[in-house]
């Protein structure tokens, strides 16, 4: 037991720090990412949408090696049974009971099984999951660098002939478009939904718990620093202290030096706040949802210069899903 449970936490690290590489790269999704409706990005993570009872599912069938009278395949099943939320389900739920809501839907028998037997599947199943993000990931990194095809190729060469961006300012726009997931994502989904701030909220409008980002694995405050993070290195052109050329050039190219000092200010104000954030999400969610109103503040005084002052100076334009958008 104590072995199993020093592999676990060893897992669980993995996993943690696994998640704050790819919190970065959700926010930088462009490209390869969004390409074929996001496909790529949804193996990997498929956030908010996820099902507990299908990762159970999936437990068994993987178990049996069989499913639908086929050989099981993990690439071939829906995105909400593999990906890193449904790692996060494997390796941080201590209950080992079944998720699904009546027991004919899960595996036949499971809650009557030993904890050994079915702490065993999970793992062999968790082991197939992380096996299959680190192909996601692969493939990513492929489309990215792949020499003349490769995304990364496609910006470099913006505004030449053939180029899907026909010029150097669209592409730019491409990279600004996802800037917005701090606004729509991390503001609206991950702050303002789980205290109730948000129409779409699954509690109606009250304190949500389950509207928390990685709330098993009680890791939702390091997923807002990446994503911050992730945002200030796109706003700088590299990871701060090193020099690149960034959006702040460009602000102070058409002599917005204030605004440029403004936002690269918020920006840092909101990574400290994250780091100010004592204890967990739910907690607070629960108990005091004034600290997540306070962090929520933070994470809108960057957006709000970042939809109105930022894409007007820089004569850019608002991606469709923030247009019109007040809040």
């Amino acid at each position: 037991p104590d072995a199993v449970a020093v592999n676990q936490q060893a897992a669980q690290q993995a996993w943690i720090h696994s998640m704050a590489q790819w919190q970065q790269l959700e926010v930088m999704q462009v490209g390869p990412l969004i390409d074929n409706d996001g496909k790529l990005r949804n193996a990997v993570y498929s956030w908010p949408v996820t099902s507990h009872c299908a990762v159970d599912q999936d437990v068994g069938h993987f178990e049996a090696g069989i499913v639908n009278d086929s050989v099981y395949d993990i690439t071939k099943r829906t995105l909400t049974r593999r990906g890193l939320d449904a790692a996060e389900y494997l390796l941080f739920n201590e209950d080992l009971d079944h998720s699904c809501s009546k027991d004919s839907t899960a595996p036949e028998g499971w809650n009557d099984r030993s904890n050994n037997e079915r702490q065993l599947a999970r793992c062999n199943f968790a082991s197939e999951v992380v096996q299959n993000v680190n192909t996601s990931a692969q493939q990513l990194t492929a489309a990215w660098v792949t020499e003349q095809t490769g995304f990364q190729t496609v910006l470099d060469t913006a505004g030449e002939t053939g180029n899907k961006f026909e010029t150097t300012k669209a592409a730019i726009n491409h990279i600004t478009d996802a800037m917005f997931y701090i606004d729509s994502i991390t503001k609206d989904e991950k702050l303002a939904k789980p205290i109730g701030l948000s129409d779409s909220n699954s509690c109606g409008n009250a304190a949500c718990v389950e509207d928390i980002e990685s709330e098993i694995s009680n890791n939702a405050i390091n997923n807002i620093r990446a994503n911050m993070v992730a945002l200030q290195s796109l706003f700088f052109g590299a990871p701060i202290g090193t020099e690149a050329l960034g959006f702040d050039d460009y602000l102070k190219a058409v002599d917005q030096e204030q605004l440029a000092t403004d936002m690269a200010n918020d920006i840092q104000a909101a990574i400290d706040a994250t780091d100010a954030f004592a204890g967990t999400m739910t907690v607070a969610v629960t108990n005091n949802p004034d600290k997540v109103q306070t962090l929520h503040q933070a994470v809108k005084k960057v957006t709000d210069n970042l939809k109105s002052l930022f894409i007007t100076y820089l004569s850019l334009e608002l991606p469709l899903t923030s247009a019109g958008d007040a809040d």
